[in-house]
């Protein structure tokens, strides 16, 4: 079980606290991606992924540290939240958010 704050930057290398707190001051300097998705009838959602900088892994080998969100208006969508260790994964997690998000907002399914 971990008992210290992990922190980590966009190449998944472990920062220190200072570090950490220069990432959290800008939301650009976490953005991995983003869209946004014109539904046919319940408006804009808004995909994002981004950098989280601290460790959301519990129990896991390795650093959790990027995640995945969709939200329309201001409500994140359970269902297409995820979590990733490494930028790559991020990226391609979120091209398949993306693409479920506009099949089922976009057929009825959501």
């Amino acid at each position: 079980m971990k008992h210290v704050l992990d922190y980590y930057d966009m190449d998944g290398n472990s920062i220190g606290q200072e570090a950490a707190m220069e990432l959290f001051k800008g939301k650009d300097a976490r953005r991995v991606a983003q869209d946004c998705i014109e539904t046919s009838d319940q408006g804009t959602v808004w995909i994002s992924t981004v950098l989280l900088v601290l460790d959301h892994g519990i129990n896991s080998d390795r650093p959790i540290i990027f995640e995945t969100m969709a939200f329309l208006s201001t409500t994140a969508i359970d269902a297409y939240t995820n979590r990733y260790c490494t930028k790559e994964e991020a990226l391609v997690g979120h091209r398949l958010i993306t693409m479920r998000v506009k099949e089922d907002f976009n057929n009825g399914k959501a």
